[in-house]
């Protein structure tokens, strides 16, 4: 039997309005069922969690985003472009990470995001805070 290889499927997170207009993220949607939930669970606070705890899910989280979520984005910050890597997501403010949080779990979940598809499989996306284009990428990288 012959190898098979997944379609990887991204979608290009567009911070229109706001501080942080201009932000582009792409993120991959096809992401694996194990990382899906760890990532849930990491989200989840502990009433009894200390400053310790706290610190090691913020890494984890920061980890798994940089391996498993985002392909690439436009962010720069006083110190340059922000690599796509466990410290680079360590470097973008709380605010900008949780919205990037929410907005992946609504494209991961169809909520929060109605598409219109247009030819080409395309997706035209209302003007809201952030929209998305769900294709296919080839070889592994983002685009059309």
């Amino acid at each position: 039997m012959g190898e098979w290889t997944l379609p990887e499927r991204t979608s290009v997170l567009v911070w229109d309005e706001g501080e942080y207009a201009g932000a582009e993220v792409t993120v991959r949607t096809s992401i694996g069922v194990y990382a899906a939930r760890e990532l849930g669970r990491l989200l989840r606070r502990d009433d009894g969690e200390t400053v310790d705890d706290a610190s090691a899910r913020a890494v984890a989280i920061a980890s798994l985003l940089a391996a498993d979520v985002v392909v690439e984005w436009n962010l720069r910050d006083h110190l340059g472009a922000i690599p796509v890597t466990a410290d680079g997501v360590s470097r973008v403010p709380p605010e900008f990470e949780g919205e990037l949080i929410a907005h992946y779990f609504a494209v991961l979940t169809g909520q929060g995001f109605k598409l219109r598809r247009t030819s080409g499989g395309r997706s035209t996306p209302p003007p809201d805070l952030a929209r998305q284009s769900d294709l296919p990428t080839q070889s592994g990288t983002a685009g059309s």
